[in-house]
């Protein structure tokens, strides 16, 4: 069995080890593996001394073990990993059982580590060492998560790649549409909006469920073939899994002693009727108890290939009964790789078997039908939490993929399941030595409406530890329509990443500096009411919730001076106006204001505090105020959330004018099939930036598709300072059937400097020009499409001679074609 090895840069002591064993991959070295590797996309490329790096990882982690698995043993000294933006991170390490003590003892070159930053940065992740080498998956202070996985080369040249997930997004699309049913327990396991949060803070235990995970032929076959290959891939997604599971829940799986007796090779002889969900979830409980017996796990599931999609039963870990059943939950995929299956599927299907339901509120394409559960219906759109159908939704999808974090309501779901109900039955049930995070309290508000606001969060850690915070909307029950449409009940605000940051923006900050408004993140245009979940994680397992309230009324509170562009000094003086919109009387109250300067990145610096809000203020630019060029007039309610901004961009202390945001455009384009076009796709600048500009692409199937119709890209356009358009060219295949006109799309994204996306995308027609031939008998038509062959007439002596005509000029092109 061939291993390839990981690379992992240990230190000793302060020294660093003399023989790097990272190397970075050299530009024309790449250039060679970008034509021979697809997808392509962005990535930094490393060679690695991996059987050195295995000696030195195996022998620290010996070195330093614990007899007692419970003392989490650690490798104090520091490690390095390359981030893609060529620096490095140094990293402590702490191995934890993944596998069961017999399955660790039987593989013991195979492991697993928790990790986090040395130096006190907000970065933390997973590690692990399996036969088919090593992977990394890092979160870091800004919510982006890194991946280090082997390069996909069919030679073992040692090469791997550590890229951003954030800047790779169409690498974790997912590539079928989802096929998913759950089926309800009878009994009801929800709990009112109002008494949430008394279910929201993980208990101070660890609960370590026994995890039996079978797979089907289909699967192995999809992973090389072999039960080595195909665990070694199980037990990637699952250490990734378990990164979010402790976090947000503070449960870990670790893999039964008999897992390699439900891994089968054979598609034919396996016990499961591939394709179809409802037989395999079936036949899976039936060959768990037969095989693993009814005692000896805790949570049972089945990776599957294509075709298979998800199936769970809820509420069913730690059950063997009519109700629900533990082994039940299957999640197939023709791509079962990375975040795209790893959390859109696997920690989605198992947050059933958990107790989870479905937090969309959308009722469009995969989103419609008894998809939707209206008590949980907590996100806008396709929702964008692990337990949302993020880019299954249609025209009301928020993203194409899924954010690995659960919704404060699945966390208060699962914890009531795990902790209060059977689901507490089952597992080892341990303290984890952590101390939850607190959380202070907030008071509810009322508010103009149409009028954006900001939550801030205080909490703090007995521990020392690093804290994120999430913000979610927790309204549910309310009218299913497509998102950004207020309807006075329903969720308005999507959710986040966690972020190191304390406070969040409503709406996003992108869009308080006049970036066209991201799909859910609608202020609220009725008089209502609002309900905010507040989240705050340690990393550790612990976590803490406190909510808020907020009663929108009235008319927009807005800035009515500073409508276009500013350059200010230092000492200057300015008036500053804004409409107070009645917010100083009733329901609202707010009778002072804080004037200040609101930076891009969410900082504010203060111009005036605490000034009469009768709708006017002249004011001195206080000689402290740092230089800054892109920044809006912030008017704010000194005792309640509310604010209003300028709409023109301010700069303060620089000779610079202020800067605007800069606008992208891109059309639509038509193109003949025939004669080797090219669907030349324009983008174009409003006007030049004096710095080079970069903006990722990627093309999208639609009714042509990349392979037959036009050829997939993918990649980074540069536009140089000064320039105001680039083309994307795209090559148009000729299939040489006669067919209807077919689209796919161009789809831009992640555009640097202060570039706003006024088109995402732009559709490609291709007008098919291929003439229709006819028998010179009688006429008749020939096949009219790919999908259509008409009925012909007359003697069949002469379809005959026309289908061997044909059939043998379009062999004659084919090969034609493949010969260039």
């Amino acid at each position: 069995m061939r291993r390839i090895l990981f690379a992992l840069s240990l230190f000793l002591s302060t020294n660093v080890f003399a023989s790097p064993l990272w190397e970075d991959v050299n530009q024309q070295e790449q250039n060679k593996l970008a034509r021979s590797s697809l997808p392509s996309y962005s990535a930094r490329v490393l060679r690695l001394d991996e059987p050195a790096l295995r000696q030195q990882l195996l022998s620290a982690t010996a070195n330093t073990a614990s007899k007692n698995r419970l003392a989490k043993p650690a490798i104090n000294k520091p490690l390095e990993l390359p981030l893609p933006d060529g620096s490095m991170v140094q990293l402590i390490i702490e191995e934890y059982p993944l596998l069961s003590k017999a399955l660790a003892t039987k593989f013991p070159d195979i492991k697993a580590w928790k990790v986090h930053e040395a130096h006190g940065k907000n970065i933390y992740g997973r590690i692990d060492l399996t036969e088919v080498g090593f992977h990394a998956m890092l979160t870091l202070e800004d919510g982006d998560t890194i991946f280090i996985d082997p390069h996909k080369t069919s030679e073992n040249n040692h090469l791997y790649d550590s890229f951003s997930k954030r800047k790779n997004i169409h690498l974790f699309q997912r590539h079928e549409n989802k096929k998913e049913i759950f089926i309800k327990t009878p009994i009801s396991l929800q709990r009112s909006i109002n008494t949430q949060k008394k279910a929201a803070t993980s208990s101070k235990d660890l609960i370590t469920y026994r995890l039996a995970l079978a797979a089907t032929g289909e699967y192995v076959a999809l992973k090389g073939g072999t039960k080595a290959a195909a665990f070694s891939a199980m037990m990637t997604t699952i250490n990734r899994v378990n990164q979010i599971y402790e976090r947000d829940l503070s449960v870990r799986l670790v893999f039964i002693d008999k897992t390699y007796d439900i891994i089968y090779t054979n598609p034919n002889t396996d016990p499961f009727t591939h394709g179809n969900a409802f037989s395999m979830l079936d036949e899976n409980i039936a060959n768990m108890d037969a095989v693993i017996g009814d005692n000896n796990y805790d949570i049972g599931h089945l990776f599957g290939g294509a075709g298979t999609g998800g199936l769970a039963l809820l509420s069913g870990v730690c059950r063997a009964n009519k109700i629900s059943h533990k082994a039940g939950g299957i999640t197939g995929s023709a791509s079962p790789y990375g975040d795209s299956f790893n959390i859109d599927y696997v920690a989605h299907e198992m947050g059933h078997q958990l107790g989870a339901t479905h937090t969309f509120n959308s009722e469009t394409k995969n989103c419609s039908g008894n998809n939707r559960e209206a008590d949980t219906a907590v996100e806008p759109g396709s929702g964008s939490t692990i337990m949302s159908y993020a880019g299954i939704c249609g025209k009301n999808n928020l993203q194409i993929n899924s954010d690995a974090v659960f919704n404060a309501v699945s966390i208060a779901q699962i914890n009531n399941y795990i902790r209060d109900n059977e689901g507490a039955t089952c597992g080892k049930h341990e303290s984890s030595g952590n101390t939850n995070p607190s959380i202070i309290a907030t008071q509810n508000f009322t508010i103009p409406s149409n009028t954006p606001f900001v939550l801030t969060s205080t909490a703090n850690d007995a521990d020392g530890d690093q804290l994120n915070y999430t913000w979610d909307q927790i309204d549910a029950n309310g009218t299913t329509v497509d998102v950004d449409i207020d309807t006075g009940d329903n969720p308005l605000f999507r959710s986040y990443l966690p972020s190191a940051l304390n406070y969040r923006y409503f709406p996003h900050i992108n869009t308080l500096f006049g970036e066209l408004p991201i799909k859910g993140e609608k202020l609220a245009l009725t008089d209502r009411e609002l309900n905010f979940a507040t989240t705050v994680r340690d990393n550790k397992g612990g976590i803490a919730r406190a909510d808020t309230k907020i009663t929108t009324s009235g008319n927009p509170f807005t800035v009515i001076s500073q409508y276009s562009s500013y350059l200010y000094q230092r000492n200057e003086n300015i008036q500053v106006r804004w409409n107070v919109a009645g917010t100083n009387k009733p329901p609202v109250n707010c009778q002072t204001v804080d004037i200040k300067l609101l930076a891009k990145d969410g900082t504010t610096q203060d111009l005036l505090l605490n000034t009469v809000n009768d709708g006017s203020q002249n004011l001195n630019i206080p000689n402290n105020i740092k230089s800054v060029s892109h920044a809006r007039i912030m008017v704010a309610c000194r005792d309640n959330i509310f604010f209003a901004v300028s709409k023109g961009n301010i700069a303060i202390g620089t000779n610079k004018p202020p800067t605007t945001s800069i606008n992208v455009t891109i059309s639509n384009v038509s193109v003949k099939e025939s004669s080797a076009n090219k669907a030349n796709f324009t983008i174009t600048l409003s006007h030049a930036s004096d710095q080079r500009t970069s903006i990722q692409y990627t093309t999208v199937n639609g009714t042509a598709k990349a392979g037959s119709d036009f050829l997939f890209d993918t990649g980074v356009l540069l536009i140089p300072a000064g320039k105001i358009s680039e083309t994307i060219s795209i090559p148009i295949l000729n299939d040489q059937l006669v067919e209807d006109n077919e689209t796919f799309q161009l789809q831009l994204s992640h555009p640097s400097n202060n570039i706003n996306l006024f088109d995402s995308s732009a559709t490609a027609t291709i007008i098919d020009d291929d003439k229709k031939i006819d028998t010179p008998a009688d006429k008749q038509d020939i096949p009219s499409s790919k999908n259509d062959v008409k009925k012909a007439g007359g003697t069949m002596s002469s379809i005959l001679i026309f289908l061997m005509l044909y059939l043998s000029l379009l062999k004659l092109r084919i090969q034609v074609y493949r010969s260039r």
